[in-house]
């Protein structure tokens, strides 16, 4: 697997669903991580409190900044095993 840097900053959270957020402010990069977490996960969608599409991610945009949550740490360890520690 080719290892893929780019910036963004990973933040444990208190959610019902997810345990970790990915804030990546490059929307090219944003895009690219929600591909390989569609490939890897399957497809997900706009994260909604009462019932995510996919257990294992999902996706807010916002202008400032785009986040991706992730279940749990083994989710976590293979997007660092993609992307690296953020640049």
């Amino acid at each position: 697997m080719e290892l893929v840097p780019l910036i963004y900053d990973l933040n444990p959270i208190n959610n019902e669903h997810f345990k970790y957020n990915i804030k990546i402010p490059m929307m090219l990069d944003f895009h690219r991580v929600r591909q390989w977490l569609s490939v890897t996960y399957g497809y997900s969608d706009i994260l909604d409190d009462d019932n995510p599409a996919n257990e294992h991610w999902a996706f807010i945009i916002r202008l400032t900044s785009n986040v991706v949550y992730l279940k749990g740490e083994k989710e976590v360890a293979w997007f660092k095993i993609k992307y690296g520690e953020s640049l």
